[in-house]
C-alpha cells in the first residue's frame, strides 16, 4: 500500500468520504476481478462489488490496521460473493425440482463460462486452489495477505499455490496448451 492509500484510509477511518471514494476507484479494477472469479458474471459482479462497498462504507471506523484496508476489502468482497452464490444457489433450489434445479446449474454454467482457456482452467479447479491462485496472479497479493483473507496460514497458502500450480499446469497440457513454461 502507498503512502497516499494509507493517508487516505486514516482520513475515510475519521469520516472523509471523499478519502473513501479515492480509495474504492484506486481498488475498483481489481475488487471487480475478485468478484467476477466467484460469481461469473457481470451482473452478479457488480453486485457484489456495490454490496462491498456499502459495508466497508458503513464498517470503516472498524478496520483495525490501516495497512491492510486491501486485504479487509479483498475478505468483503469474498464474503459477499460467497453470500450471493449461496442465496442464488437457494432461490434456484426453491424454484425447481432436484431434478431440474441440476439442469438449470448446469446450463448457467456453460453460457457463464469465460472465453479464455485459462480462466476457465483456473475455475475447473478445487476452490482452494482457485481462490490462491486468483488472488495471487490477478489481485497482486502477497502469499501473507492471502493468508489474512483466507483465515489460514502462509505455509497452507504456499502449498495451495503450489498444487494448484501444477494442477493447473497439467490441465493446461491435456488441453494442448505445451509451451516451454509449461513442461
Amino acid at each position: 500500500m502507498t503512502d497516499k492509500e494509507l493517508r487516505w484510509v486514516q482520513k475515510a477511518k475519521n469520516g472523509n468520504q471523499q478519502a473513501l471514494n479515492k480509495l474504492l476507484k484506486a481498488h475498483y479494477e481489481s475488487i471487480y476481478l475478485l468478484a467476477y472469479s466467484y460469481v461469473k458474471n457481470e451482473a452478479d459482479a457488480l453486485d457484489v462489488v456495490q454490496e462491498a462497498a456499502y459495508k466497508a462504507v458503513n464498517g470503516m471506523s472498524r478496520l483495525q490496521q490501516e495497512e491492510y484496508f486491501s486485504t479487509w476489502l479483498n475478505r468483503i468482497i469474498i464474503n459477499e460473493a460467497k453470500r450471493l452464490l449461496v442465496r442464488r444457489q437457494r432461490e434456484n433450489a426453491r424454484q425447481t425440482s432436484d431434478e431440474d434445479a441440476m439442469t438449470s446449474l448446469v446450463d448457467l454454467a456453460e453460457t457463464q463460462e469465460h472465453d479464455s482457456v485459462l480462466m476457465q482452467e483456473i475455475h475447473g479447479l478445487d476452490e482452494k486452489y482457485e481462490e490462491v491462485l486468483l488472488l495471487f496472479y490477478f489481485n497482486d497479493l502477497a502469499i501473507k495477505e492471502i493468508a489474512s483473507v483466507l483465515g489460514t496460514n502462509e505455509n497452507t497458502v504456499k502449498t495451495r499455490l503450489a498444487r494448484g500450480r501444477e494442477l493447473l499446469r497439467l490441465r493446461l497440457i491435456a488441453q494442448g496448451y505445451e509451451r516451454q513454461g509449461l513442461k
